[in-house]
């Protein structure tokens, strides 16, 4: 917290934009907690996916802000709850996910070409503060407990691409090249595998990495209960 505070500038007129690499909602989340932050407004379709009357009571969060399918105002919804947030942090994660054969897909034009000017338009400064995380890009094969209960779950904060750089890139006509720049910053930090060309190690804190997980490590010497037994049988 200590860390994220140094580097966030923490005044009237500046937004601090937690750029994090994105995994899965439950990984997310583990790692967003590991930062301590105080209060921030985070950015999510959760909305989406969600009954439609619990959006619509959970929108009006100022701690929330719902983008995606159902929620067309996006750009105008981030940039107004940040700007009304008393800490002026927000945490978007800028599409930019590891996929499934260990890339990292590209950030969405519209969070350099439309978010960051909406918010510029509101007077504010921007600061870029690029977040990775140790389990982002990788699980090792040959998985350990301590990944289960969570013992490597810690991010790796960045140093911030400034406002000043923005506003280079934009005056040079190149603002979509601020995507490039948050990419690289997470590619220097995620682990790859020279054996298969330099790609991410695939990361499998998905339903079903979490699910061999707990059958290879909870249950080493019983035949391998269903999901359903893992979840239902209370043990």
């Amino acid at each position: 917290m200590e860390y994220i505070k140094a580097l966030a500038q923490v005044d009237a007129k500046t937004i601090n934009i937690i750029t994090a690499v994105h995994r899965g909602p439950v990984l997310d989340n583990m790692v967003l907690a590991t930062l301590g932050l105080k209060d921030y407004v985070y950015v999510t379709s959760f909305g989406s996916v969600i009954p439609p009357k619990l959006a619509a009571q959970m929108q009006d969060s100022p701690g929330l802000a719902f983008v995606g399918p159902g929620f067309p105002n996006g750009i105008e919804t981030v940039s107004s709850k940040g700007a009304n947030h008393p800490e002026k942090i927000v945490v978007n994660y800028a599409e930019g996910s590891i996929g499934n054969m260990g890339e990292t897909r590209p950030i969405a034009v519209k969070f350099s070409t439309a978010l960051i000017p909406a918010i510029q338009a509101k007077g504010f400064r921007v600061n870029l503060i690029p977040l990775t995380s140790t389990p982002a890009s990788f699980l090792k094969k040959d998985l350990d407990a301590d990944m289960i209960f969570g013992k490597l779950m810690h991010a790796k904060v960045h140093q911030p691409i400034s406002n000043e750089m923005i506003e280079f890139l934009k005056a040079s006509g190149q603002l979509e090249q601020l995507g490039i720049l948050i990419r690289a910053t997470w590619l220097s930090a995620l682990e790859t595998d020279l054996a298969s060309g330099g790609k991410l190690i695939e990361g499998s804190l998905s339903v079903s990495g979490m699910e061999e997980m707990i059958r290879k490590y909870l249950f080493p010497e019983s035949p391998l209960p269903s999901r359903c037994e893992i979840l239902f049988s209370g043990q």
